[in-house]
Formats: C-alpha cells, sequence, structure tokens
C-alpha cells in the first residue's frame, strides 16, 4: 500500500503540542518578520523624543505581526496535516546502506511505498526516533540500552542483515595469512602487544621465518566514527573477555585503550581498506561484504588476513580458520530469532576447529505507538514493508548480492507476534479539549509578555544607539548599513581621508588592497577594502570594524604599528607602519638576498615575541593565519606580525571555525575541533621549518592529501 491522502486532520492537535510542523512554522515566521526591513526601520530611527507614540506604534506593530504569523502557521498546519499519511522515514548506522538503497528503490516502484533513510549517529538517530522525527532507525548491531530508558520500554526491534568481520594487515614480508589467537588480538589492540616481531606472534606461525616477521611497531586501524563492523567487533571480544567488557566495552564506537594521535583517522569502511592498504605494518577490521565489494569495484587486490587460532598446542596453531563467503553464510544462518526481535548467536564454543566468531546483524528499531493522524495507513505501510524484506526473493537476492546474509523462511513468521505490539495512540477527546482551552490561554500570555519585553528591549536600545549616533559620525557614514560598534581607542585614531596619499601598490586580496602611501609627511602602509557588491558589503564593513578595533589596542615592538583608520563609506582604510624590506616569505625567495644564520634566528624570536603579546593578553588573541607571508621586516631587519584580518578573542562558548592557510594550520583547526592559542604555535613550527630550510614544507601537495597528512 503506498503512502496516498489517507488521514483525517484533527485541529486540536495544533495547540496540544501533537503537532510538531507548527512549532517549527511559527518560529520560523517570527524570525524573518522580526528581522524584517520595516522593523528594522523603526528600531534605526525612531528616537527617543518619541517614546510614547513610539512605544504604543511598535507594541501594536509587533502584535499585530504574531498574531497573523500565528493565523498563518494555523493555516501550514492545516495544509500539512489534511489527508496526510506519515511518511516511512528513518536513520542511522551506514552498515548495509547499499542493500537498504536497492531495497527502498524497488519498493517504490513495485509496491508504490516511499521509503527514505539518512547515515546518521545510532545515538542522535534513536533520539530521534523517540522524539517522532523519525519513524525507525538502523543499528549496526543490537542496541545495550542504559537501565531506566524510556525509549527501551518502548520500542520494538528487528534483525534484519547479518555480516561477518575479518580482520586485514599490510606487512611486505609476510604474503600470506597470519595466525593470531583471540588473546593475541585483544593485546594487539590493547598496546600489550606493540611489535611485530613478538614472541607471541612468532610462535603461533612456526612455519615462518623469524626474519619475516618486522620489527616495526604495530599500527592498529580504528574508525572515527560510528560503524557496525565495530559493534562486531567489540561484541566477540566481549564475549571472550572479561577484561574487554569492563574496559573497552561494546559498541559502533568505543575509546579503545591503545588509541594514538598517530592513527590513521578511518571515516568509512572503503576508507579502512584504502588505509590498511597505504599503511605499512597496519591491522585492520572491515565487514566482509565491504572487502567483496572492494575487490569488484574499487581496486582488487588479494588483502592478507589474521586467521583466528582456534587450538593451540605447545604454544603453536594447531588449527587456524580464515573467513569466505560459504563460513559467512554458515555462522549467521547458525543465529537463532527470538520472538522480542532478538537474533541470539549458538554459544560460542572457542575451540571450534570450523567456527567464525565475529559476527552479527544490523537491526531495525521502531516504535510501539504512533499519533493518530494517517496512523493506520502507515503501520500498514509499515507491515508491506517487512513482509516484503522477510518473504520477497528480490530482497534475497539483493542482499545476497551485496554479500549480506538475510534471514527469510520462518523468521516472519516468529516476528510477527512482536509486529502485532505497534498501535496507534489512544486519544481522550475530554483531555484534548482541556489540553485545547488551557494551549490557547497560555499562548496569549506568552504574546503578551513577550510583546512587553520587546517593546522595553526595543526602546532601551533605541535611546541607546540615537544617543551613540549623535556623537559618532561613523555610525552617520553608514546608515545605510546600520551603526557600527566602534572602540573608544579606534574613536581617536581616525584619520580624515583626504590626508592619505596612495602611491604603489604592494599588495592584495578578496576584499582589500595594500599600498604604499603618506600620511602627514610619513611613508606608512594602507589597506583598502573593496566593498564589491552590495550582497557583501555589510559583511565586509563588518569585517573591516572587527579588524580596526583589534589593531587599535596592539602596542608592541613585533606586533606592526596601527596607525589610525578612515572610517567614513567608501573610503574605508587601516594606515599602518611601513615594513620597507616586505615580507618574510619574500626574502625566503629572493636568491639575491642572503640571510645567515643569526638572522634567521632573530627573525623567529623576534616572531615568537610577537605571538607571545597577543597569547597574553587578557583575553587571549588567536592569529589563525600565521605564516611568513604575514610576517614583515622593517629597516632594521625586525620581524612584526600583521594581518589580523582572522584573528579573533578567545571566547570559550563560541563554536570553531576553519580559518587560515591549510599548510600552517593546525590539525585540530583542519577537522574544525576546538583549537586554543596552541594552534598558532602548531602554525608558528611551520613558519620555523620554512624560515631555516627557504622551502615549502608541503611543496606540490594536493589540498585533499594534505589535509589528510596533516
Amino acid at each position: 500500500m503506498g503512502g496516498g491522502n489517507k488521514a483525517n486532520w484533527d485541529g486540536r492537535k495544533i495547540l496540544t503540542g501533537q503537532s510538531g510542523p507548527l512549532l517549527h512554522h511559527y518560529f520560523f515566521l517570527i524570525f524573518l518578520m522580526r528581522r524584517s526591513t520595516l522593523l528594522a526601520w523603526l528600531k534605526y530611527y525612531f528616537p527617543c523624543g518619541r517614546c510614547e507614540c513610539f512605544g504604543w506604534s511598535l507594541a501594536i506593530v509587533i502584535f499585530g505581526t504574531m498574531g497573523f504569523c500565528f493565523a498563518l502557521a494555523i493555516c501550514l498546519e492545516t495544509y500539512y496535516n489534511i489527508e496526510q499519511v506519515p511518511p516511512l522515514r528513518g536513520s542511522g548506522s551506514d552498515f548495509g546502506i547499499p542493500v537498504y538503497n536497492d531495497w527502498f528503490n524497488t519498493l517504490y516502484v513495485s509496491e508504490n511505498i516511499d521509503v527514505s533513510y539518512q547515515e546518521r549517529n545510532v545515538n542522535e538517530a534513536l533520539q530521534s526516533l523517540q522524539n517522532s522525527t523519525n519513524s525507525f532507525t538502523f543499528a549496526g548491531g543490537e542496541v545495550y540500552w542504559p537501565p531506566g530508558t524510556e525509549l527501551m520500554n518502548n520500542t520494538l526491534q528487528f534483525p534484519i542483515l547479518g555480516a561477518s568481520v575479518l580482520m586485514v594487515f599490510n606487512i611486505d614480508s609476510i604474503p600470506v595469512n597470519l595466525n593470531v589467537s583471540m588473546d593475541v588480538l585483544i593485546e594487539i589492540y590493547n598496546g600489550t602487544i606493540s611489535r611485530w616481531n613478538d614472541e607471541k606472534i612468532q610462535q603461533l606461525n612456526p612455519l615462518l621465518s623469524n626474519s619475516s616477521f618486522p620489527s616495526d611497531e604495530i599500527i592498529p586501524l580504528h574508525y572515527l566514527r560510528d560503524n557496525g563492523a565495530t559493534h562486531i567487533f567489540t561484541e566477540t571480544l566481549c564475549a571472550y573477555s572479561e577484561w574487554w567488557c569492563k574496559h573497552v566495552g561494546v559498541g559502533e564506537k568505543v575509546p579503545f585503550p591503545h588509541a594514538k594521535d598517530s592513527w590513521f583517522p578511518v571515516l568509512d569502511d572503503y576508507d579502512m581498506l584504502e588505509s590498511v592498504l597505504q599503511t605499512p605494518n597496519s591491522v585492520g577490521y572491515v565487514s566482509f561484504p565491504t572487502l567483496e565489494s572492494f575487490n569488484a569495484h574499487v581496486f582488487t587486490s588479494n588483502f592478507t588476513q589474521l586467521a583466528i587460532c582456534t587450538v593451540i598446542e605447545d604454544h603453536k596453531c594447531a588449527n587456524s580458520v580464515i573467513l569466505d563467503e560459504a563460513l559467512q553464510y554458515a555462522s549467521l544462518n547458525a543465529f537463532v530469532v527470538q520472538e522480542n526481535g532478538a537474533a541470539m548467536a549458538p554459544p560460542f564454543n572457542w575451540t571450534c576447529e570450523d567456527c567464525w566468531f565475529f559476527n552479527g546483524f544490523t537491526y531495525w528499531y521502531t516504535e510501539e505507538q504512533y499519533s493518530e493522524s494517517g496512523c493506520n495507513s502507515f503501520i500498514s505501510d509499515l507491515f508491506e514493508l517487512f513482509n516484503w524484506i522477510y518473504t520477497n526473493p528480490t530482497a534475497m537476492d539483493e542482499a545476497q548480492a551485496a554479500h549480506f546474509v538475510l534471514l527469510q523462511g520462518e523468521t516472519w513468521n516468529i516476528l510477527q507476534s512482536n509486529f502485532n505490539k505497534i498501535s496507534c495512540a489512544k486519544s481522550v477527546s475530554s483531555a484534548l479539549d482541556h489540553a485545547f482551552f488551557i494551549a490557547w490561554l497560555v499562548v496569549m500570555i506568552i504574546f503578551l509578555i513577550f510583546t512587553i519585553v520587546i517593546c522595553i528591549r526595543l526602546l532601551w536600545g533605541v535611546n541607546k544607539k540615537y544617543q551613540r549616533i549623535r556623537s559618532n559620525p561613523v555610525t552617520f557614514s553608514l546608515q545605510s548599513e546600520g551603526p557600527m560598534e566602534v572602540t573608544p581607542l579606534l574613536m581617536k585614531a581616525q584619520i580624515d581621508c583626504n590626508d592619505i596619499i596612495l602611491s604603489d601598490q604592494i599588495g592584495t586580496g578578496s576584499f582589500g588592497e595594500v599600498y604604499k602611501g603618506g600620511w602627514k609627511g610619513t611613508d606608512v602602509a594602507v589597506k583598502r577594502m573593496l566593498l564589491g557588491g552590495e550582497a557583501n558589503q555589510r559583511t565586509i564593513i563588518e569585517d573591516f570594524f572587527q579588524e580596526a578595533n583589534l589593531m587599535s589596542t596592539l602596542r608592541h615592538p613585533n606586533v606592526i604599528q596601527f596607525l589610525g583608520a578612515s572610517l567614513i563609506k567608501p573610503h574605508l582604510y587601516i594606515v599602518l607602519e611601513l615594513a620597507e624590506r616586505g615580507s618574510v616569505y619574500d626574502l625566503l625567495s629572493r636568491n639575491d638576498v642572503t640571510l645567515d644564520y643569526n638572522k634567521k634566528i632573530n627573525f623567529c624570536i623576534d616572531a615568537a615575541k610577537g605571538m607571545l603579546y597577543l597569547h597574553s593578553s587578557a583575553p587571549p588573541i588567536i592569529h589563525r593565519d600565521l605564516k611568513t607571508a604575514n610576517l614583515l621586516v622593517d629597516q632594521n631587519w625586525r620581524v612584526k606580525v600583521t594581518d589580523f584580518g582572522l584573528s579573533r578573542v578567545v571566547d570559550t562558548q563560541s563554536t570553531m571555525t576553519h580559518c587560515g592557510t591549510v599548510e600552517f594550520c593546525a590539525p585540530e583547526v583542519l577537522k574544525r575541533s576546538r583549537y586554543t592559542v596552541k594552534a598558532d604555535v602548531y602554525s608558528f613550527g611551520i613558519c620555523v621549518w620554512q624560515i631555516f630550510t627557504r622551502s615549502a614544507l608541503f611543496h606540490n601537495t594536493p589540498l585533499y592529501q594534505l589535509m589528510r597528512m596533516v
């Protein structure tokens, strides 16, 4: 059955909170209206002298606008709820996602069932399920709910795709499969065994000479993001070792005890195999379907595997097991599906001579109850979906083509009692009636309070900004853009643009040009902002004022001296002292300039002094674009730090952004993690290297490769 127009609209849900899109529409519209030209114009142009008239007018405008938005939101909500069937929309693990996509495309064409799926962190996906944002979630393994979790009691699970996980390694001197025991595998991943020539590994592989085992350090690779292979891998190690359960745990992402910064961050399954191929002495784990797909479609390679030694006699491996497709099929078909939706593995026999232990299933999670609107049609579509997956030969063929195992046959008969628990949420008419009345009352009170607060805040802000406008010529010059924040130091450093003489251009960028010029008989450097089109003017002007405000507060011998600024549009100039010898980068690039050891040392010392001054400010200032091109040299060979267009004052509450030049960026900046002044220390290290070698550290390296290397 398809997702047609079958549901009934219940108007009471609009104000009782059961209808989610209403609040989204409403607050979105309020945001647009609050940013509208009308309110911006009122806020900017009405002076405090007309407070009484303005206050009443503004209150009427805001209250009327909010009422209009609310009425419009109800209309939108009515449109979205009339005769709409909730779609089958889900998110979660990427484990098995090629099969999901094939299934959903086939279902849409043959059964007219519309299913959408998005790869996402499993914990976030389960939260979306609880918030009714999604109707189902895929997980790479059975979820272990924390005690007392509300979602645990209201969620049903269904095992879908099965796969096995194997371990691959890369040692040039060992082109054959290598035997390891479960104990050795755990010791490799907890750091107890750190080198390939460890005695325990050699004893398990008596057919290989000792010289075949390199003394290099073992590099265990792991996934940086949630991954179903990690769930199966850790679940098996936990079943074998109590230590692993206690110290590492089970899940799609776990804190590996031997994790190092030097480990290559693996994002997905193909990434894991590429990393093993490109990283000598590495070992990693990956699902069998991924290995087969990689060999078939990406890069054909005979990966060497870690064989699991199940029988050990006199420290030597007497029996080892290697995974292949037949063994995967036999291992996963030994699972027994329970009525509660759990796929139970047979008891582990760690001495079995033909068993593979690293096996598991992906799980479909869905809630027991759904809201009334379109619920019956929704459950009907969901039934057709499950019935198709567990009984249709096409579903089996598509799973097998991707080298996954799908349990059909009696599985659907067993799981139907689990599916029958899904029902539509019951409504209590009287409770909804009371909720409808209370919701109206609460909404009106909130509107009234909101209007009063906004009026008071706007009146106070208008008065304060008007006083600043009257005494501040800068804001008058930029009235088309709105007033700008200007520090007292910058106000005192204003320069008449007619006093600035521009001569030769000495530099250029995306939003500005740098000229050699004169000001009151002094040679200076003048940075002129290029305003460009109307769309970007506001951003460029804000960046100009941010840089000028910051530079006006800086005073240090190794920081370029700020002399003043012209703040009247369109002549937005920053006047700086002139560094006659140019940048350190230019000097390093010139063959006619001789730089002895003392000069290079002094360059580094001067740059360090300037950066220490910035980092010692209260609060500290992060440069974020430190490079040799931003280190200027004056007539006396003194280095001065410049270009603060990307600099920022440290704010612990703000989100860090990716700024600066990639070659000089610290790893935490490239990964968009939180960073501190230490990011500048990394850039300083690159500068020191470039000063002493007079060459680029990453010469002719492609950008994507450079980011992965860093």
